[in-house]
């Protein structure tokens, strides 16, 4: 059975609804603790051997269960009773994915699936079960005569999102009939008046596994426990040249023992290259203060800068680890404001922004971003609480003004990053060190947790947090900038823009004139035109600027190290300093224009071009 066959089947066949089948009986609500736990009833025969009565392992109609599989959540209920398998079968899953169950006074049978109903009943367990009780049924999958022998293994604890519970464990093995060669096993756990508990299938040395994360029974309710924030890490290391894998991966690792867990879910999702976990992508939980694998995909190939992979995993980790605050991490190459084009032109404009893949010759596009974290604060249900770049270049106003609509802060850099990214050893002793863990409160222990690292042996480092709701008032005030620069008329006024721009802070790589070389410190910029110039409109707008840095209204919390950066004030924007900065092979200006919502905007674009027809002129 190929592995695409076998994920359909594994999905189809049990991981939905083996949840809901028939009558319950417990109390209490479980929420992460003990609460599940009841003793495992059974009789003994004539030898003390105990036999356990599996007739009300599985749910009623009545109830709700709701799984992840650690890719997806999805919600079982009870959808009717069909005729299926010689049998009158229980509806059990989503109207698009769903299984029928049938129950006999001599078992429990599985009926088929939305894709294939079988033509005879496949019996799981016998009513009245022992240790090593088997169970053996053949039917026709895709065409093929299978064996399904179920053997019962005893009873199991199990921990999963929605509690803690005492189970009965089968062992379920799909072999070819005619062969013997086994095309998978499956393990599942089933939980008095609940149903499966967790679900985990081994194919070809790969394993997957499905948990019960919440639910509702006629008697009681279970629920992941909310947790006071959840830091969700989107890590992207497909970059077969400056490999980051090993550090993103070493920064998910980060905070096995932390102890961060007592007060924040976290979870992680990396697309390495062949340097860090074979190449697979792996999603991750902290769970009992490790970071813990929780699902690798292995069907598909993950393109990092695809918004869907992006939401997908954002959209999966909100499900399944509520919490009353989110960070949502963004870690890997970036390239701020301007895209980088691969050089063979790969893909068009704006194949590089962040979150690189250089196997799909893709990024997620700052256009994107709208789309990307628009969809996540939909499931959130409000704005996030934080977005974090952990990546070079990224704290620009043009970035932060894509952003403004989904979170109150913004945490990156404005120069290039140390490989490492932020410290999470430190970040975690400073979350769990302090009593303040309001949004602004943790998104300046990120920047700490970044600058003060001593793991993080780079000389020159920014990092700032952004208040985005003042976007909207900072375009305004850029706008009126951009009206009183085109305002300059004398000479000594022209040559004080020129000092502005040529003696401002400038960010990118240090040993290289760059596309990020014309990212310039806007408060800087306006402090310097302050100074040079005499008066007028420029001078107005410039001050105004100035007002909004003093008051870290804006830029509510900055830090930088190391004298390169000495100038830098918190946030960057584009500010060519020639021609060819903005009219290139880059197709930089149509990017500006067509790709960020402040180029469209605003007024910056139609300044940048007349600015450029001016250099051209010049022969610059």
């Amino acid at each position: 059975m190929s592995l695409q066959k076998c994920k359909h089947w594994i999905l189809s066949l049990f991981v939905l609804a083996l949840c809901a089948i028939l009558p319950l009986a417990l109390s209490g609500c479980g929420s992460g603790g003990e609460s599940g736990i009841t003793p495992l009833d059974y009789l003994s025969d004539t030898t003390g051997r105990p036999i356990y009565d599996t007739t009300y392992y599985l749910p009623a109609p009545a109830c709700s269960l709701v799984y992840s599989n650690g890719e997806s959540v999805y919600e079982a209920k009870y959808l009717g009773q069909f005729a299926a398998a010689g049998m009158m079968a229980s509806k059990f899953g989503t109207a698009a994915i769903y299984n029928l169950y049938g129950s006999g006074t001599d078992g429990i049978y599985l009926c088929g699936s939305e894709s294939q109903v079988f033509g005879v009943p496949v019996k799981l367990c016998k009513n009245k079960v022992q240790l090593y009780d088997e169970c053996t049924s053949c039917v026709t999958i895709n065409g093929k005569a299978t064996l399904i022998s179920s053997m019962f293994m005893g009873g199991e604890a199990i921990t999963t999102g929605a509690g803690m519970f005492n189970t009965l464990k089968f062992e379920m093995i799909f072999s070819d009939a005619q062969t013997g060669g086994v095309n998978y096993i499956r393990t599942i756990n089933l939980a008095q008046n609940i149903g499966i508990i967790a679900d985990k299938v081994t194919n070809q040395g790969q394993t997957s596994v499905t948990t019960l994360i919440a639910g509702t029974t006629e008697t009681a309710v279970y629920t992941k426990p909310k947790k006071e924030w959840a830091i969700l890490i989107y890590s992207c290391g497909h970059n077969f040249s400056s490999d980051l894998s090993p550090h993103l991966y070493n920064q998910i690792k980060q905070f096995d023992g932390t102890g961060i867990g007592a007060n924040a879910h976290v979870i992680a999702q990396i697309a390495p290259t062949n340097a860090v976990l074979g190449g697979k992508t792996t999603r991750f939980s902290l769970e009992n203060d490790r970071m813990t694998a929780v699902k690798t995909i292995i069907d598909r190939t993950v393109d990092t800068g695809a918004t869907s992979e992006i939401t997908g995993f954002y959209n999966w980790a909100i499900d399944a680890y509520p919490a009353n605050h989110y960070a949502l991490f963004i870690s890997g190459h970036g390239s701020g404001a301007i895209s980088v084009l691969y050089s063979d032109g790969s893909g068009g404009p704006a194949v590089r922004s962040i979150a690189y893949d250089d196997a799909a010759k893709n990024s997620l596009k700052l256009y994107g971003l709208s789309e990307t974290f628009g969809s996540v604060t939909s499931k959130i249900g409000k704005k996030a609480d934080i977005i974090v770049f952990d990546s070079c270049v990224m704290q620009m106003l043009e970035v932060a003004y894509q952003i403004k609509d989904y979170a109150d802060y913004f945490v990156a850099s404005q120069a290039a990053m140390a490989g490492e990214g932020i410290d999470m050893i430190e970040f975690a002793k400073k979350f769990n060190a302090s009593a303040d863990r309001s949004s602004l409160n943790v998104s300046k222990m990120l920047v700490d947790a970044c600058i003060d690292s001593p793991r993080i042996t780079i000389a020159n480092l920014t990092m700032s947090v952004t208040r985005l709701s003042m976007c909207d008032q900072i375009k305004t005030l850029v706008d009126s900038f951009a009206d009183g620069i085109g305002e300059i008329k004398s000479d000594t006024d022209a040559v004080a823009f020129l000092m502005a721009v040529y003696g401002a802070q400038r960010f990118g790589p240090l040993d290289s004139n760059n596309y990020s070389s014309c990212y310039i410190d806007l408060f800087d910029f306006a402090i310097k035109l302050n100074n040079f110039i005499d008066a007028g409109a420029a001078k107005t707008a410039a001050q105004a600027l100035i007002n909004v840095e003093t008051s870290k209204s804006f830029i509510v919390y900055n830090r930088r190290k190391g004298e390169y950066f000495k100038a830098a004030d918190g946030i960057s924007i584009f500010m060519p300093k020639q021609s060819g900065d903005w009219i290139n092979s880059n197709y930089t200006r149509e990017q500006y224009r067509h790709f960020t919502n402040f180029g469209r905007d605003g007024k910056w674009y139609d300044f940048l071009d007349e600015w450029s027809k001016i250099l051209s002129a010049n022969g610059m």
